[in-house]
């Protein structure tokens, strides 16, 4: 679609306001695209515009329940935006319908060690490790605070410590 393309580049270009008026077009054409939706909640966030970013969204992961980055990009705005446990929830729902899904996990083993919820926290991070057992840099580029925890630190180096 032209529209959602041509707003993807203004996007890119840093051209936030001329890309919302495209994707806008684009999603008046076919408002059941999630990667439409998902594109136009992101240049909302970045306009500061929360409420609509919300909604975009809301209606990206409803239409694509399985898109990660719907999830995970809806979560980031929360958080950044202080509301913590609603990002928890945010990503426990994602989780709901991507089990697999390494940034998920991550992400979540963040928040919830962000929250003070190590044992769920420690769960989520041994989803993630049994999936990609090197991939707890990801944890490291949101939490880095996640290696001063000894009960992190300990699941790290049991999964990658060799199997006799």
């Amino acid at each position: 679609m032209a529209w959602y393309g041509s707003g993807l580049i203004m996007w890119m270009e840093g051209e936030l306001s001329e890309s919302l008026v495209h994707i806008k077009k684009a999603i008046k054409l076919d408002d059941e695209n999630p990667d439409f939706w998902l594109v136009y909640g992101k240049v909302n966030t970045e306009l500061e515009f929360f409420d609509q970013a919300e909604s975009a969204f809301k209606k990206s992961t409803s239409l694509d329940p399985d898109n990660a980055d719907s999830w995970v990009s809806y979560a980031e705005m929360v958080h950044n935006r202080g509301s913590l446990k609603q990002a928890i929830s945010i990503l426990k729902n994602a989780y709901e319908n991507i089990h697999d899904n390494n940034g998920i996990n991550y992400r979540l083993t963040a928040y919830l060690l962000e929250n003070n919820e190590e044992l769920s926290a420690k769960d989520y991070l041994e989803k993630a490790l049994a999936i990609d057992s090197n991939g707890y840099r990801e944890l490291l580029d949101y939490f880095p605070e996640a290696m001063q925890n000894e009960s992190i630190k300990k699941v790290i180096k049991n999964i990658n410590q060799p199997k006799l």
